[in-house]
């Protein structure tokens, strides 16, 4: 079947399938093409900014006061939240097992006892914690990120 105009494919279903593929190689050619007219710095500059911000936050943890100061401000909320949180778990536990009926369901919940406790404990820890404790985090990330990605293209 001869197309009417030099653009316009075929109707059947082997054509379509066969525009669909060169359509793939246009658009992955233009991408290699842009990747190569842009030396993909963009993207060395933002994987530096990320390398970066993270650097910076592990650094925050440090052994110096403002180190301390940050690991304790997460530290306390979590133990008391990861405590609160198995806590919890545990009487989720016992409840389920004074509800179970046989002793095979019972031996089940038992054995995802210890799973379910930590998972409460986490659970407890991380909203002890919460979006507050983070914000420095973030902020230190920020700025770390900034300062990577300003230096990777010079």
């Amino acid at each position: 079947m001869v197309a009417d105009a030099p653009c316009q494919a075929p109707n059947n279903e082997n054509s379509d399938l066969i525009f669909m593929q060169y359509k793939r190689i246009i658009y992955c050619n233009t991408l290699h093409v842009f990747l190569a007219k842009n030396n993909m710095s963009t993207w060395s500059r933002i994987e530096s900014g990320i390398k970066q911000g993270l650097k910076d936050v592990a650094a925050s943890y440090g052994i110096d006061w403002s180190g301390a100061a940050n690991t304790a401000s997460k530290v306390g909320p979590a133990v008391g939240g990861g405590i609160k949180g198995a806590k919890n778990a545990r009487a989720e536990v016992e409840m389920r097992i004074s509800k179970a009926e046989t002793r095979l369901e019972v031996g089940r919940i038992e054995k995802a006892a210890t799973q379910m406790v930590a998972k409460g404990a986490a659970k407890g820890a991380i909203k002890a914690i919460g979006i507050w404790g983070f914000i420095p985090d973030i902020a230190i990330f920020a700025n770390g990120f900034r300062k990577g990605y300003s230096t990777a293209g010079n």
